[in-house]
Protein backbone atom coordinates (compact mmCIF):
# COMPACT_ATOMS: atom_id res chain seq x y z
CA UNK A 1 0.00 0.00 0.00
CA UNK A 2 2.83 2.50 1.11
CA UNK A 3 4.43 1.94 -2.32
CA UNK A 4 1.71 2.35 -4.36
CA UNK A 5 0.58 5.58 -2.28
CA UNK A 6 3.89 6.90 -3.14
CA UNK A 7 4.05 6.49 -7.29
CA UNK A 8 0.77 7.67 -6.81
CA UNK A 9 2.28 11.26 -4.86
CA UNK A 10 5.53 11.05 -7.49
CA UNK A 11 2.79 11.35 -10.76
CA UNK A 12 2.76 15.41 -9.25
CA UNK A 13 6.01 15.94 -11.02
CA UNK A 14 5.04 15.52 -14.30
CA UNK A 15 3.79 19.19 -16.04
CA UNK A 16 1.40 19.37 -16.79
CA UNK A 17 0.35 17.04 -13.56
CA UNK A 18 -2.29 14.11 -14.35
CA UNK A 19 -4.17 15.08 -11.35
CA UNK A 20 -4.90 17.96 -9.39
CA UNK A 21 -3.11 17.50 -6.19
CA UNK A 22 -5.76 18.48 -4.08
CA UNK A 23 -7.31 14.86 -4.64
CA UNK A 24 -4.66 13.52 -2.36
CA UNK A 25 -6.58 14.86 0.88
CA UNK A 26 -9.71 12.63 -0.37
CA UNK A 27 -7.69 9.66 -1.18
CA UNK A 28 -6.03 9.78 2.47
CA UNK A 29 -9.18 8.47 3.63
CA UNK A 30 -7.75 4.97 2.63
CA UNK A 31 -4.25 5.12 3.04
CA UNK A 32 -4.95 6.58 6.56
CA UNK A 33 -7.85 3.95 7.63
CA UNK A 34 -6.71 1.09 6.07
CA UNK A 35 -3.39 0.86 5.23
CA UNK A 36 -3.04 -2.82 6.23
CA UNK A 37 -5.37 -4.07 3.52
CA UNK A 38 -4.65 -5.83 0.63
CA UNK A 39 -7.94 -3.98 -1.00
CA UNK A 40 -6.08 -0.45 -0.13
CA UNK A 41 -2.90 -1.45 -2.26
CA UNK A 42 -4.57 -2.89 -4.96
CA UNK A 43 -6.90 0.48 -5.46
CA UNK A 44 -3.45 2.55 -5.46
CA UNK A 45 -1.48 0.41 -7.93
CA UNK A 46 -5.26 0.71 -9.92
CA UNK A 47 -4.89 4.41 -9.50
CA UNK A 48 -1.42 4.44 -10.57
CA UNK A 49 -2.07 2.74 -13.94
CA UNK A 50 -4.95 5.42 -14.74
CA UNK A 51 -2.33 8.33 -13.98
CA UNK A 52 0.49 6.94 -16.13
CA UNK A 53 -2.23 6.49 -19.09
CA UNK A 54 -3.41 9.99 -17.98
CA UNK A 55 0.41 10.64 -18.88
CA UNK A 56 0.77 9.16 -21.87
CA UNK A 57 -2.26 10.78 -23.57
CA UNK A 58 -0.89 14.47 -22.13
CA UNK A 59 -4.53 14.38 -20.43
CA UNK A 60 -5.54 15.16 -17.13
CA UNK A 61 -8.33 15.14 -14.27
CA UNK A 62 -7.83 17.55 -12.69
CA UNK A 63 -11.10 20.39 -13.55
CA UNK A 64 -9.65 23.26 -14.43
CA UNK A 65 -6.04 24.54 -16.52
CA UNK A 66 -3.16 24.06 -15.01
CA UNK A 67 -1.46 27.78 -14.78
CA UNK A 68 0.41 27.37 -11.69
CA UNK A 69 1.78 24.63 -9.52
CA UNK A 70 1.86 25.17 -5.65
CA UNK A 71 2.84 22.81 -2.77
CA UNK A 72 0.49 22.93 0.08
CA UNK A 73 1.89 22.54 3.50
CA UNK A 74 0.41 21.28 6.46
CA UNK A 75 -2.34 19.68 7.13
CA UNK A 76 -5.79 20.92 5.39
CA UNK A 77 -9.02 22.46 7.36
CA UNK A 78 -10.96 19.25 6.78
CA UNK A 79 -14.46 21.14 7.50
CA UNK A 80 -13.67 23.62 5.01
CA UNK A 81 -11.80 21.88 1.92
CA UNK A 82 -14.18 22.64 -0.43
CA UNK A 83 -13.29 26.78 0.75
CA UNK A 84 -9.87 26.00 0.31
CA UNK A 85 -9.97 24.72 -3.18
CA UNK A 86 -12.49 27.34 -4.66
CA UNK A 87 -10.33 30.12 -4.84
CA UNK A 88 -7.10 27.50 -5.81
CA UNK A 89 -9.40 26.63 -8.62
CA UNK A 90 -10.66 30.20 -9.58
CA UNK A 91 -6.78 31.37 -10.15
CA UNK A 92 -5.48 28.12 -12.36
CA UNK A 93 -3.65 26.91 -8.77
CA UNK A 94 -2.92 23.49 -9.25
CA UNK A 95 -1.59 21.56 -6.28
CA UNK A 96 1.36 20.21 -7.60
CA UNK A 97 3.36 19.12 -4.18
CA UNK A 98 2.10 17.60 -0.58
CA UNK A 99 3.60 17.73 2.39
CA UNK A 100 1.32 15.63 4.46
CA UNK A 101 0.37 13.15 1.89
CA UNK A 102 3.53 11.20 1.30
CA UNK A 103 4.20 11.34 4.71
CA UNK A 104 1.81 8.43 5.11
CA UNK A 105 4.10 6.04 2.90
CA UNK A 106 6.19 4.40 5.54
CA UNK A 107 7.73 1.55 4.18
CA UNK A 108 9.62 -1.10 6.12
CA UNK A 109 10.07 -4.80 6.35
CA UNK A 110 11.21 -5.27 10.29
CA UNK A 111 10.48 -3.67 13.54
CA UNK A 112 14.11 -1.67 13.07
CA UNK A 113 13.20 -0.15 10.14
CA UNK A 114 9.89 0.50 11.22
CA UNK A 115 11.13 2.63 13.77
CA UNK A 116 13.51 4.83 11.43
CA UNK A 117 10.64 4.89 9.17
CA UNK A 118 8.22 6.71 11.58
CA UNK A 119 11.63 8.80 12.65
CA UNK A 120 11.53 10.50 9.30
CA UNK A 121 7.41 11.80 9.95
CA UNK A 122 7.74 15.33 9.17
CA UNK A 123 6.97 16.48 13.02
CA UNK A 124 10.29 13.71 14.22
CA UNK A 125 12.67 15.71 12.32
CA UNK A 126 15.19 18.80 12.41
CA UNK A 127 14.30 21.84 10.80
CA UNK A 128 17.40 21.68 8.64
CA UNK A 129 16.16 18.05 7.72
CA UNK A 130 12.52 19.11 7.41
CA UNK A 131 13.50 21.77 5.24
CA UNK A 132 15.82 19.61 2.53
CA UNK A 133 12.88 17.10 2.04
CA UNK A 134 10.44 19.65 1.51
CA UNK A 135 13.17 21.47 -0.97
CA UNK A 136 13.66 18.37 -2.62
CA UNK A 137 9.76 18.19 -3.76
CA UNK A 138 9.74 21.90 -4.49
CA UNK A 139 12.64 20.95 -6.95
CA UNK A 140 11.12 17.51 -8.35
CA UNK A 141 7.51 18.71 -8.48
CA UNK A 142 8.75 22.06 -10.10
CA UNK A 143 6.36 23.71 -7.94
CA UNK A 144 6.14 27.97 -8.68
CA UNK A 145 5.28 28.87 -4.78
CA UNK A 146 4.01 27.68 -1.46
CA UNK A 147 0.91 27.88 0.25
CA UNK A 148 1.21 27.30 4.19
CA UNK A 149 -1.84 26.30 6.92
CA UNK A 150 -0.98 27.01 9.99
CA UNK A 151 -2.89 24.65 11.87
CA UNK A 152 -3.67 25.08 15.03
CA UNK A 153 -4.51 21.98 15.93
CA UNK A 154 -1.16 20.37 15.15
CA UNK A 155 1.47 22.97 17.26
CA UNK A 156 4.57 20.79 16.56
CA UNK A 157 3.86 21.32 12.74
CA UNK A 158 2.86 24.47 12.41
CA UNK A 159 6.10 25.44 14.84
CA UNK A 160 8.57 25.60 12.14
CA UNK A 161 6.60 26.92 9.12
CA UNK A 162 7.89 30.61 9.46
CA UNK A 163 11.29 29.55 9.11
CA UNK A 164 10.56 27.49 6.31
CA UNK A 165 8.98 30.06 4.54
CA UNK A 166 11.95 32.18 4.83
CA UNK A 167 14.11 29.39 4.04
CA UNK A 168 11.90 28.53 0.41
CA UNK A 169 11.87 32.17 -0.67
CA UNK A 170 15.60 32.59 0.20
CA UNK A 171 16.77 29.25 -1.32
CA UNK A 172 14.39 28.40 -4.02
CA UNK A 173 13.13 32.49 -4.90
CA UNK A 174 9.42 31.31 -4.59
CA UNK A 175 6.83 33.61 -3.13
CA UNK A 176 5.01 31.56 -0.06
CA UNK A 177 1.75 32.53 1.82
CA UNK A 178 0.12 31.63 4.62
CA UNK A 179 -3.25 31.62 6.58
CA UNK A 180 -4.27 30.41 10.25
CA UNK A 181 -6.92 27.87 10.11
CA UNK A 182 -7.78 24.60 12.16
CA UNK A 183 -7.65 20.64 11.36
CA UNK A 184 -10.92 20.07 12.73
CA UNK A 185 -12.86 23.47 13.99
CA UNK A 186 -14.13 25.35 11.14
CA UNK A 187 -14.50 28.34 13.49
CA UNK A 188 -10.93 28.81 13.64
CA UNK A 189 -10.59 29.08 10.05
CA UNK A 190 -10.37 32.86 9.65
CA UNK A 191 -6.72 34.38 11.38
CA UNK A 192 -6.93 36.20 14.77
CA UNK A 193 -5.99 39.84 15.11
CA UNK A 194 -4.45 40.54 18.50
CA UNK A 195 -2.80 43.57 19.85
CA UNK A 196 0.78 43.24 20.85
CA UNK A 197 1.81 44.31 24.06
CA UNK A 198 4.94 43.42 26.63
CA UNK A 199 6.53 44.32 28.89
CA UNK A 200 10.27 42.92 31.01
CA UNK A 201 12.72 44.28 33.47
CA UNK A 202 16.40 44.11 32.77
CA UNK A 203 17.64 45.69 35.72
CA UNK A 204 19.22 42.74 37.58
CA UNK A 205 20.46 41.26 34.26
CA UNK A 206 22.55 44.57 33.47
CA UNK A 207 23.57 44.35 37.06
CA UNK A 208 25.25 41.11 37.13
CA UNK A 209 26.95 41.40 33.54
CA UNK A 210 28.30 44.34 35.36
CA UNK A 211 30.01 42.06 38.01
CA UNK A 212 31.73 40.11 35.50
CA UNK A 213 29.19 37.24 35.50
CA UNK A 214 27.44 35.35 32.81
CA UNK A 215 23.81 35.12 32.78
CA UNK A 216 21.87 31.80 31.05
CA UNK A 217 18.26 32.40 29.75
CA UNK A 218 15.51 29.95 31.75
CA UNK A 219 12.35 29.42 29.80
CA UNK A 220 9.74 27.35 31.00
CA UNK A 221 9.96 24.55 32.60
CA UNK A 222 11.95 22.64 35.36
CA UNK A 223 15.15 24.20 34.17
CA UNK A 224 18.02 22.48 36.53
CA UNK A 225 18.94 26.09 37.29
CA UNK A 226 21.32 24.46 39.91
CA UNK A 227 23.88 23.77 37.17
CA UNK A 228 23.67 27.04 35.68
CA UNK A 229 24.71 28.32 39.55
CA UNK A 230 27.12 25.80 40.07
CA UNK A 231 28.81 27.04 36.91
CA UNK A 232 28.95 30.12 38.63
CA UNK A 233 26.75 32.03 36.36
CA UNK A 234 23.25 34.01 36.91
CA UNK A 235 19.83 31.91 35.93
CA UNK A 236 17.45 34.32 34.54
CA UNK A 237 13.97 33.43 34.15
CA UNK A 238 12.12 34.32 30.57
CA UNK A 239 8.60 34.11 31.08
CA UNK A 240 7.80 36.51 28.64
CA UNK A 241 6.95 39.84 29.35
CA UNK A 242 4.07 42.83 29.38
CA UNK A 243 4.10 46.21 27.49
CA UNK A 244 5.69 45.77 24.13
CA UNK A 245 4.06 47.51 21.09
CA UNK A 246 6.42 46.20 18.30
CA UNK A 247 6.17 42.36 17.59
CA UNK A 248 8.81 40.59 15.43
CA UNK A 249 8.54 36.98 16.96
CA UNK A 250 5.65 36.86 14.82
CA UNK A 251 7.88 36.05 12.17
CA UNK A 252 9.22 32.67 13.73
CA UNK A 253 5.98 31.40 15.10
CA UNK A 254 2.12 30.92 14.49
CA UNK A 255 -0.66 33.33 16.20
CA UNK A 256 -2.15 31.16 18.22
CA UNK A 257 1.13 30.20 20.25
CA UNK A 258 0.89 31.35 23.65
CA UNK A 259 2.28 34.51 24.69
CA UNK A 260 4.82 33.16 26.92
CA UNK A 261 6.36 31.62 24.27
CA UNK A 262 6.05 34.75 21.58
CA UNK A 263 6.92 37.34 24.26
CA UNK A 264 10.15 35.71 25.22
CA UNK A 265 11.46 34.99 21.61
CA UNK A 266 10.42 39.11 20.97
CA UNK A 267 12.84 39.62 23.85
CA UNK A 268 15.20 38.04 22.31
CA UNK A 269 15.07 39.52 18.75
CA UNK A 270 14.77 42.94 20.27
CA UNK A 271 17.76 43.29 22.06
CA UNK A 272 15.75 43.08 25.62
CA UNK A 273 17.74 40.35 26.52
CA UNK A 274 21.03 40.30 24.54
CA UNK A 275 22.91 40.31 27.73
CA UNK A 276 22.60 36.50 28.07
CA UNK A 277 25.36 34.38 27.46
CA UNK A 278 22.47 31.65 25.98
CA UNK A 279 19.87 30.05 26.90
CA UNK A 280 17.72 26.67 28.23
CA UNK A 281 14.33 25.92 25.98
CA UNK A 282 12.86 22.66 27.49
CA UNK A 283 9.97 20.87 25.57
CA UNK A 284 7.61 19.87 27.77
CA UNK A 285 4.32 21.33 25.41
CA UNK A 286 3.49 21.34 22.19
CA UNK A 287 4.13 25.01 21.81
CA UNK A 288 7.88 25.23 23.28
CA UNK A 289 8.85 22.24 20.97
CA UNK A 290 9.28 23.74 17.97
CA UNK A 291 9.72 26.56 19.14
CA UNK A 292 13.09 25.38 20.47
CA UNK A 293 13.90 25.37 16.96
CA UNK A 294 12.96 28.48 16.30
CA UNK A 295 15.09 29.91 19.14
CA UNK A 296 17.88 27.97 17.75
CA UNK A 297 17.53 29.92 14.33
CA UNK A 298 16.09 33.57 15.64
CA UNK A 299 19.36 33.00 17.91
CA UNK A 300 21.88 31.47 15.85
CA UNK A 301 24.52 34.79 15.59
CA UNK A 302 23.25 35.78 18.96
CA UNK A 303 24.15 33.00 21.96
CA UNK A 304 23.88 29.55 22.24
CA UNK A 305 20.64 27.82 22.58
CA UNK A 306 20.53 24.47 24.68
CA UNK A 307 17.73 21.99 24.21
CA UNK A 308 16.33 20.13 27.07
CA UNK A 309 14.11 17.16 26.44
CA UNK A 310 12.76 15.81 29.88
CA UNK A 311 10.75 12.89 29.77
CA UNK A 312 6.98 12.05 30.54
CA UNK A 313 7.44 8.43 32.65
CA UNK A 314 10.03 10.06 34.82
CA UNK A 315 9.14 8.07 37.59
CA UNK A 316 10.70 4.93 37.11
CA UNK A 317 14.65 3.62 36.27
CA UNK A 318 14.45 4.81 32.41
CA UNK A 319 12.56 7.91 33.26
CA UNK A 320 15.49 9.13 35.73
CA UNK A 321 18.27 7.85 33.40
CA UNK A 322 16.41 9.86 30.47
CA UNK A 323 16.39 12.69 33.11
CA UNK A 324 19.82 11.80 33.84
CA UNK A 325 21.36 12.27 30.29
CA UNK A 326 19.63 15.10 29.08
CA UNK A 327 20.72 17.18 32.41
CA UNK A 328 23.92 16.03 31.78
CA UNK A 329 24.07 17.16 28.89
CA UNK A 330 22.95 20.09 29.31
CA UNK A 331 26.04 20.87 31.82
CA UNK A 332 28.14 19.78 28.77
CA UNK A 333 27.31 22.95 26.77
CA UNK A 334 26.83 25.30 30.35
CA UNK A 335 30.89 24.21 30.79
CA UNK A 336 31.13 25.46 27.21
CA UNK A 337 30.19 28.89 27.90
CA UNK A 338 31.84 29.09 31.47
CA UNK A 339 34.85 27.53 30.74
CA UNK A 340 35.44 24.99 32.87
CA UNK A 341 34.07 21.93 34.54
CA UNK A 342 31.04 21.86 36.69
CA UNK A 343 32.04 19.66 39.79
CA UNK A 344 29.51 17.33 41.78
CA UNK A 345 30.32 19.11 44.74
CA UNK A 346 29.16 22.37 43.28
CA UNK A 347 26.35 20.90 42.10
CA UNK A 348 25.80 19.70 45.57
CA UNK A 349 25.99 22.55 47.03
CA UNK A 350 24.19 24.35 44.16
CA UNK A 351 21.63 22.42 45.48
CA UNK A 352 21.26 23.03 48.93
CA UNK A 353 21.04 26.71 47.95
CA UNK A 354 17.80 25.85 46.02
CA UNK A 355 16.21 23.66 48.40
CA UNK A 356 16.69 26.76 50.94
CA UNK A 357 14.93 28.75 48.63
CA UNK A 358 12.25 26.96 47.73
CA UNK A 359 11.40 26.16 51.83
CA UNK A 360 11.29 29.79 52.23
CA UNK A 361 9.32 30.61 49.24
CA UNK A 362 6.68 27.78 50.34
CA UNK A 363 6.64 29.19 53.92
CA UNK A 364 5.97 33.01 52.46
CA UNK A 365 3.36 31.66 50.56
CA UNK A 366 1.81 30.22 53.29
CA UNK A 367 2.13 33.43 55.63
CA UNK A 368 0.90 35.88 52.84
CA UNK A 369 -2.23 33.10 52.96
CA UNK A 370 -2.27 34.59 56.65
CA UNK A 371 -1.53 38.12 56.28
CA UNK A 372 -4.62 39.09 53.32
CA UNK A 373 -4.28 42.81 55.11
CA UNK A 374 -0.27 42.68 54.55
CA UNK A 375 0.76 41.37 51.43
CA UNK A 376 -2.03 42.07 49.02
CA UNK A 377 -2.12 39.91 45.37
CA UNK A 378 -0.05 42.16 43.95
CA UNK A 379 3.06 42.45 46.16
CA UNK A 380 2.71 38.16 46.82
CA UNK A 381 3.25 38.51 43.14
CA UNK A 382 6.08 40.57 43.47
CA UNK A 383 7.91 38.94 45.71
CA UNK A 384 7.50 35.66 44.40
CA UNK A 385 8.35 36.91 40.38
CA UNK A 386 11.89 38.55 42.15
CA UNK A 387 13.24 35.15 42.33
CA UNK A 388 13.44 34.43 38.56
CA UNK A 389 15.96 37.94 38.78
CA UNK A 390 18.12 36.98 40.86
CA UNK A 391 20.59 34.90 42.59
CA UNK A 392 19.01 32.56 44.90
CA UNK A 393 21.58 33.01 48.10
CA UNK A 394 20.80 36.48 47.61
CA UNK A 395 17.14 36.31 46.54
CA UNK A 396 16.58 33.98 50.10
CA UNK A 397 18.23 36.06 52.66
CA UNK A 398 16.37 38.75 51.87
CA UNK A 399 13.16 36.41 51.60
CA UNK A 400 13.70 35.36 54.75
CA UNK A 401 14.48 38.50 56.31
CA UNK A 402 10.77 39.21 55.12
CA UNK A 403 9.27 35.79 56.33
CA UNK A 404 10.88 37.04 59.94
CA UNK A 405 8.50 40.23 59.93
CA UNK A 406 5.68 38.35 58.77
CA UNK A 407 5.78 35.62 61.46
CA UNK A 408 6.03 38.20 64.08
CA UNK A 409 3.05 40.45 62.69
CA UNK A 410 -0.36 40.10 64.60
CA UNK A 411 -3.38 39.27 62.42
CA UNK A 412 -5.10 42.45 60.78
CA UNK A 413 -8.37 43.13 59.74
CA UNK A 414 -9.38 42.06 56.09
CA UNK A 415 -12.62 42.95 54.70
CA UNK A 416 -11.98 41.43 51.44
CA UNK A 417 -12.22 37.61 50.31
CA UNK A 418 -9.27 34.91 49.91
CA UNK A 419 -9.32 32.82 46.49
CA UNK A 420 -6.90 30.11 45.18
CA UNK A 421 -5.45 31.21 42.07
CA UNK A 422 -4.53 28.43 39.30
CA UNK A 423 -3.18 28.17 35.73
CA UNK A 424 0.38 29.01 34.31
CA UNK A 425 0.93 33.19 34.95
CA UNK A 426 -1.56 35.49 36.15
CA UNK A 427 1.18 38.79 36.92
CA UNK A 428 -0.16 40.93 34.18
CA UNK A 429 -0.60 44.60 35.68
CA UNK A 430 -4.16 44.55 34.64
CA UNK A 431 -5.13 41.37 36.14
CA UNK A 432 -2.98 42.02 39.58
CA UNK A 433 -4.73 45.46 39.62
CA UNK A 434 -8.16 44.15 39.50
CA UNK A 435 -7.75 41.36 42.23
CA UNK A 436 -6.48 44.09 44.49
CA UNK A 437 -9.22 46.68 43.90
CA UNK A 438 -11.96 44.18 44.41
CA UNK A 439 -9.60 42.98 47.94
CA UNK A 440 -9.06 39.27 46.37
CA UNK A 441 -5.88 38.17 48.06
CA UNK A 442 -4.31 35.12 46.93
CA UNK A 443 -4.43 32.47 49.77
CA UNK A 444 -2.40 29.90 47.55
CA UNK A 445 -1.27 29.20 44.40
CA UNK A 446 -1.60 26.14 41.88
CA UNK A 447 0.28 27.94 39.36
CA UNK A 448 3.73 27.44 37.14
CA UNK A 449 5.08 30.41 37.50
CA UNK A 450 4.88 30.52 41.40
CA UNK A 451 3.94 26.94 43.76
CA UNK A 452 4.49 24.57 41.01
CA UNK A 453 8.20 25.65 40.41
CA UNK A 454 9.65 24.96 43.65
CA UNK A 455 6.75 22.60 45.35
CA UNK A 456 9.38 19.78 45.21
CA UNK A 457 13.09 19.75 46.99
CA UNK A 458 16.09 18.05 45.40
CA UNK A 459 17.19 15.30 47.55
CA UNK A 460 20.72 15.95 49.60
CA UNK A 461 21.70 12.66 50.55
CA UNK A 462 22.82 11.54 47.32
CA UNK A 463 26.15 11.35 46.37
CA UNK A 464 26.16 12.14 42.58
CA UNK A 465 23.96 15.87 41.96
CA UNK A 466 22.98 15.10 38.84
CA UNK A 467 21.05 12.09 40.29
CA UNK A 468 19.41 13.92 42.79
CA UNK A 469 18.23 16.27 40.42
CA UNK A 470 16.90 13.20 38.07
CA UNK A 471 15.26 12.61 41.19
CA UNK A 472 13.57 16.24 41.69
CA UNK A 473 11.96 16.13 38.46
CA UNK A 474 10.99 12.61 38.89
CA UNK A 475 8.62 13.64 42.15
CA UNK A 476 7.04 16.35 40.36
CA UNK A 477 3.35 16.15 40.52
CA UNK A 478 0.01 17.89 40.13
CA UNK A 479 1.16 19.51 37.11
CA UNK A 480 -0.65 19.65 34.16
CA UNK A 481 2.33 19.24 31.53
CA UNK A 482 3.35 16.21 33.19
CA UNK A 483 1.98 12.69 32.76
CA UNK A 484 -0.10 11.44 36.16
CA UNK A 485 0.09 7.35 36.66
CA UNK A 486 -2.73 7.94 39.15
CA UNK A 487 -4.79 10.41 36.66
CA UNK A 488 -7.82 8.45 36.80
CA UNK A 489 -8.25 9.55 40.63
CA UNK A 490 -7.95 13.04 39.34
CA UNK A 491 -5.52 13.46 41.35
CA UNK A 492 -4.20 16.75 40.19
CA UNK A 493 -7.92 18.83 40.65
CA UNK A 494 -8.41 17.28 43.97
CA UNK A 495 -5.04 18.97 44.77
CA UNK A 496 -6.49 22.14 43.96
CA UNK A 497 -9.75 21.20 46.25
CA UNK A 498 -7.34 21.00 49.21
CA UNK A 499 -5.48 24.02 48.58
CA UNK A 500 -9.10 25.72 49.31
CA UNK A 501 -10.25 24.10 52.45
CA UNK A 502 -5.98 23.99 53.51
CA UNK A 503 -5.91 27.99 52.80
CA UNK A 504 -9.28 28.77 54.71
CA UNK A 505 -10.12 30.65 51.17
CA UNK A 506 -13.55 30.75 49.95
CA UNK A 507 -13.14 30.18 46.25
CA UNK A 508 -10.93 29.67 43.39
CA UNK A 509 -10.06 31.79 40.42
CA UNK A 510 -8.59 29.76 37.08
CA UNK A 511 -6.62 32.14 35.02
CA UNK A 512 -6.47 30.31 31.79
CA UNK A 513 -3.46 31.07 29.15
CA UNK A 514 -4.62 31.81 26.27
CA UNK A 515 -3.85 28.74 23.28
CA UNK A 516 -2.67 26.76 26.33
CA UNK A 517 -4.29 23.20 25.32
CA UNK A 518 -2.83 21.54 28.27
CA UNK A 519 -4.75 23.59 30.88
CA UNK A 520 -7.82 24.00 28.52
CA UNK A 521 -8.22 20.20 28.05
CA UNK A 522 -7.51 19.72 31.73
CA UNK A 523 -9.97 21.99 32.96
CA UNK A 524 -13.50 20.55 32.67
CA UNK A 525 -11.98 17.76 35.22
CA UNK A 526 -10.61 20.58 37.61
CA UNK A 527 -14.34 21.95 37.42
CA UNK A 528 -16.20 19.07 38.20
CA UNK A 529 -14.17 18.42 41.19
CA UNK A 530 -14.67 22.12 42.10
CA UNK A 531 -17.82 21.85 41.53
CA UNK A 532 -18.36 18.27 43.70
CA UNK A 533 -16.70 20.21 46.52
CA UNK A 534 -19.10 23.01 46.00
CA UNK A 535 -16.22 25.49 45.77
CA UNK A 536 -17.15 28.50 43.75
CA UNK A 537 -15.10 29.54 40.79
CA UNK A 538 -14.76 31.46 38.03
CA UNK A 539 -12.61 31.13 34.47
CA UNK A 540 -10.63 34.40 33.41
CA UNK A 541 -8.61 34.34 29.89
CA UNK A 542 -5.46 35.93 29.60
CA UNK A 543 -2.51 36.61 27.84
CA UNK A 544 0.17 38.96 27.99
CA UNK A 545 -0.72 40.49 24.78
CA UNK A 546 -3.45 42.27 26.53
CA UNK A 547 -4.15 46.09 26.83
CA UNK A 548 -7.40 46.52 27.76
CA UNK A 549 -7.89 44.28 30.76
CA UNK A 550 -11.93 45.88 31.37
CA UNK A 551 -13.17 42.47 30.91
CA UNK A 552 -11.13 40.32 33.07
CA UNK A 553 -11.85 43.19 36.10
CA UNK A 554 -15.54 43.11 34.79
CA UNK A 555 -15.46 39.51 35.87
CA UNK A 556 -13.12 39.28 39.03
CA UNK A 557 -15.70 42.39 40.28
CA UNK A 558 -18.34 40.21 39.76
CA UNK A 559 -17.00 36.99 41.27
CA UNK A 560 -15.89 38.98 44.67
CA UNK A 561 -19.50 40.09 44.94
CA UNK A 562 -20.79 36.22 44.57
CA UNK A 563 -18.31 35.55 47.49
Amino acid sequence: TAKAWLKVCDYLQYKPSPFNGFDLFNHMADVVTARGRVEAAEAFELLASELEQHVKDGTTTAPFKEQYRIMFEGIPCWPKLPNLFKPLKANGLNITGVVYAPAFGFVYNNLDELVKAYCKAPNSVSIEQGVAWREGLIRDNKVDGVLVHYNRSCKPWSGYMPEMQRRFTKDMGIPTAGFDGDQADPRNFNAAQYEKVSASPKTMLAKYKAEGKKAIGCLPYYVPEELVYAAGMVPMGVWGCNGKQEIRSKEYCATFYCTIAQQSLEMLLDGTLDGLDGIITPVLCDTLRPMSQNFKVAMKDKMPVIFLAHPQVRQNAAGKQFTYDAYNEVKGHLEEICGHEITNDAIKDAIKVYNKSRAARREFCKLAGEHPDLIPASARAAVLRAAYFMLKDEYTAKLEELNKELAAAPAGKFDGHKVVVSGIIYNMPGILKALDDNKLAVAADDCAYESRSFAVDAPEDLDNGLQALAVQFARQKNDVLLYDPTYLENTRSEHVCSLVKESGAEGVIVFMMQFCDPEEMEYPDLKKALDAHHIPHIKVGVDQMTRDFGQAATALEAFAESL
